[in-house]
């Protein structure tokens, strides 16, 4: 393999700032644009055409390729030297395009795991990215080869081209992961349908003996602690599951101090030792503790085993992403739920219960979500794309750059996720971590839209028991997860193919199936345990509104203790 020179390299961020899109047709002074190849195959040219000094970049697979034009200065793979005379140097330049152009394919999945012999900017941030996932992760779906040009005293990108596969293939393998990813979803629903029956049942038996009940109440502060704990490690180690777990291990103090304080909580409310405002003080100190100091000891600590410069800075940022889940999840049990927003007059609650019956609205309101989700979910990554292309303007309008700079007046009309990867605008971590939650969104939505029609009608067929009913509620879920698979498939292919995401490349990746059930399956425990009285009272004032309506949660479910 041959070495790419030093002039050849983006040495910095600033370099970076200088380089400049164009996608028209036209080829640019004496020579022809960048042909679109398959992988693994060489660029060529025929005799007599002339090319200014350009190479290309391809984000493929793993090996490096010079092309059989290539003519290097010297033996070593070294392209020539830049003359410190501007005018020589452009002439030098123009001469060795115009009769050896130099040219050159780097697959930069093989470039980011060899940062020490190809040096650059965005190699860079590949190798950190890679090191971080702590294997060759996947950032982008297709083959996406970067064209750059070499003017007298720098080099700029001027194209960034996508191959992606045939349109029946991309719909071929979306098919498999929606139809996976249903699977999942109607199991993980099935499971949790269980649970809320099992729950049920044990709310009902409490009213008469609460005492030995009390130990279901420990075990769910317990599994709600533990779940805290996995999220936190999971936010550090991802994937490795062993690594989560010795994460734990060393941090099973910070992570013992809110628990501690709630299960005094939990233990003082079903004893009734304590005074009502004792117990509310410790409940806020627990709450206050984990949504503030402890999430960020536990950053701070998983930072100073890591190889980082800005350990405090690393630490925050976590910290405040970890308390904004916890503190959105403690307003909605504390303030949202138990206000129980909803139509207040006897009239309003029947004219929305008679729209709901009709199967019609259901279709219409699962369509109308779904094209909400569809549309804001494709606009994620051009507002990235609207910021490079912004900044650019900026640069070049403001900054006054060197008309040099710009080989194409519309060269800022081309921006796409590859070009803004190339330029450095994002990096290989936003492109995966977008990949990532576009899937994992995709299944919890699924989830939830199969959980709740399933109680639903669980309810009504408790409440009327009907075989031709069940079969009709059967259908009907049928048809709306198929708009939901339908929509997601659209917006799965259109991500893949437009934005060069890496959501179906990174399925294949050992432990990313996993991790995307395990987060589902953790959080939506936590979240039946939490709710569970919620959305009990919820079902059962629209079952039986008399006997539901002057219960409060405590009397309802004695083995449920609030959180204040």
């Amino acid at each position: 393999m041959r070495h790419l020179a030093e002039d050849n390299q983006i040495h910095s961020h600033s370099d970076v700032d200088e380089c400049v899109l164009a996608f028209s047709d036209e080829g640019h002074e004496a020579g022809t644009r960048e042909e679109v190849r398959p992988p693994f195959s060489r660029i060529t040219q025929s005799d007599g055409d002339t090319f200014p000094c350009r190479y290309a970049t391809t984000i493929t697979s793993l090996s490096v390729t010079d092309s059989a034009d290539a003519s290097p200065s010297d033996e070593d793979g070294h392209l020539p030297q830049l003359h410190q005379d501007h005018e020589h140097s452009a002439a030098h330049w123009q001469a060795e395009g115009a009769t050896k152009p130099t040219r050159r394919v780097v697959t930069l999945y093989e470039l980011g795991s060899s940062a020490g012999r190809e040096q650059g900017a965005l190699s860079d941030s590949i190798t950190e990215f890679w090191d971080a996932a702590g294997y060759q992760a996947a950032f982008a779906e297709f083959d996406a080869t970067l064209v750059y040009e070499r003017t007298a005293t720098q080099e700029i990108l001027v194209a960034a081209k996508t191959t992606p596969e045939r349109l029946l293939d991309t719909l071929r393998r979306v098919a498999w992961l929606i139809g996976r990813q249903l699977l999942i979803a109607f199991v993980m629903a099935t499971f949790f349908l269980g649970l809320l029956v099992g729950m049920r049942f044990a709310c009902k038996e409490s009213r008469k003996q609460a005492r030995p009940w009390v130990l279901i109440d420990l075990a769910r502060r317990a599994i709600e602690s533990l779940v805290y704990a996995l999220n936190a490690s999971q936010m550090v180690e991802g994937l490795n599951i062993r690594r989560v777990i010795l994460r734990i291990r060393r941090a099973w103090m910070i992570f013992a101090v809110g628990p501690t304080l709630g299960f005094t909580v939990t233990l003082w409310y079903h004893l009734a030792t304590i005074p009502v405002w004792l117990r509310r003080v410790l409940a806020i100190l627990s709450w206050g503790l984990s949504c503030s100091l402890l999430p960020w000891l536990f950053f701070y600590d998983a930072a100073r085993t890591m190889r980082l410069q800005r350990k405090r800075e690393y630490a925050s940022q976590m910290a405040v992403l970890y308390t904004l889940v916890l503190g959105w999840g403690l307003i909605l049990m504390s303030v949202i739920l138990p206000s129980d927003v909803g139509p207040t007059s006897d009239a309003e609650r029947l004219r929305v219960a008679s729209r709901m019956e009709h199967f019609s609205s259901k279709i219409l309101n699962t369509f109308l979500i779904a094209i909400y989700d569809l549309v804001s979910d494709v606009a994620q990554p051009y507002g990235v794309i609207v910021c490079a292309l912004f900044k650019r303007w900026f640069m070049t309008k403001f900054l006054r750059r060197k008309a040099c700079t710009m080989p194409s007046p519309g060269c800022l009309d081309g921006m796409s996720m590859s070009t803004a990867l190339a330029c450095l605008a994002i990096g290989p971590r936003y492109t995966r971590a977008l990949a990532d939650q576009i899937k994992l969104y995709g299944l919890v939505e699924s989830f939830v839209l199969i959980l709740t029609n399933m109680v639903e009608g669980l309810k009504r067929e408790a409440h009327s028991p009907s075989s031709a009913a069940l079969v009709e509620r059967f259908l009907g879920l049928l048809v709306l997860v198929m708009i939901e698979g339908l929509v997601e498939a659209l917006l799965i292919t259109i991500l893949v193919r437009s934005s060069n995401l890496p959501i179906l490349r990174s399925e294949g990746e050992a432990g990313v199936v996993r991790l995307r059930i395990l987060l589902l399956f953790e959080n939506a425990l936590t979240a039946i345990l939490v709710l569970f009285i919620h959305i009990y009272q919820s079902y059962g004032r629209a079952a039986n509104r008399e006997e539901f309506e002057n219960i409060s949660p405590s009397e309802l479910c004695p083995l449920s203790s609030p959180i204040w």
